[in-house]
């Protein structure tokens, strides 16, 4: 009797093993599907995430952020918040030799209105002589004439030079950008914008400007005409510390035709002004002392 008792009690206890391990191996089947699931999860998610971040970091730059980076560009040729002004020293060059040069003071107020007064101060007949532009329009006084009159910004102060060229520091007043794709300069990676007249203070009627994407420098500006010649191109280059501030301190004219036709601006004495913005006023422009 006791021994079929003591049989008896080693097969329920063989029994409650082999449920027992049934039960641990339905378990653990659980356990492995939702851990499978789990990591599936986490890695569908991962890809998820990265695939946004990919997707930010490559996407196309807007128009807004085009015109943002213009304005940002414009600030490496002066202070789009206070008035400012600088020497040019303007050189026309013919196989590495000057052929002509001049030199003007330039005096820039950039808000309200954006306006620029250019003196010439080459001893002789140009001596004097006064370039305003104020909110798109344009008017030259000679010293001895009682009236100024109105041109063009396009017309040609020297070389390839014109009047913009010298007394427009920024590009955001005269043009509005159409469109932006990244591309590459040598080895800098730019950004190339396709600027178009906005007003009658543009002198051209569309700029390829390149600009650094890494600090937003100004490399190069395509000038074309309304049949879309290409004119000239202007290279920005030596930038230095000028009042806490980083400018481009020569801009460097080539023209389309012929590649040894040079004019080179060279940037000179910058420093910042509390003029008058009667100063810049048409009506008083004729009487205007600098």
């Amino acid at each position: 009797m006791k021994v079929k008792i003591i049989n008896l009690g080693v097969r329920c206890i063989k029994f409650r093993y082999a449920c027992v391990r049934q039960h641990a191996g339905a378990l653990h089947r659980v356990l492995t599907v939702f851990s499978c699931m789990s990591v599936l999860i986490l890695v569908a998610l991962f890809t998820e995430t990265t695939a946004v971040i990919a997707e930010a970091q490559t996407r196309a730059p807007s128009i807004a952020d085009a015109v943002d980076i213009v304005s940002r560009a414009d600030e490496f040729r002066g202070d789009p918040n206070r008035q400012f002004s600088f020497r040019v020293n303007v050189r026309e060059m013919k196989s590495d030799e000057t052929v002509r040069s001049s030199k003007l003071d330039v005096y820039v107020n950039n808000k309200d209105p954006y306006a620029s007064i250019s003196v010439f101060r080459d001893a002789g007949t140009q001596k004097g002589t006064k370039l305003l532009q104020n909110e798109g329009r344009w008017w030259l006084h000679k010293p001895g004439t009682r009236n100024a009159i109105r041109i063009s910004p396009a017309q040609r102060l020297l070389g390839n030079a014109s009047y913009a060229d010298i007394s427009s520091t920024n590009f955001r007043e005269h043009y509005t950008p159409t469109a932006i794709e990244a591309t590459t300069i040598g080895k800098t990676e730019a950004y190339k914008i396709e600027l178009e007249k906005k007003n009658s203070g543009a002198a051209y009627q569309s700029i390829q400007y390149y600009i650094s994407q890494a600090e937003n420098k100004p490399i190069k500006a395509d000038f074309y005409t309304s049949s879309g010649r290409l004119l000239k191109s202007m290279y920005f280059r030596k930038f230095s510390d000028q009042y806490e501030r980083m400018l481009s301190t020569e801009w460097v004219i080539v023209d389309a035709l012929d590649s040894e036709k040079i004019t080179i601006i060279q940037v000179l004495n910058f420093m910042y002004q509390n003029l008058s913005i009667r100063t810049f006023d048409h009506d008083l422009f004729v009487d205007t002392v600098l």
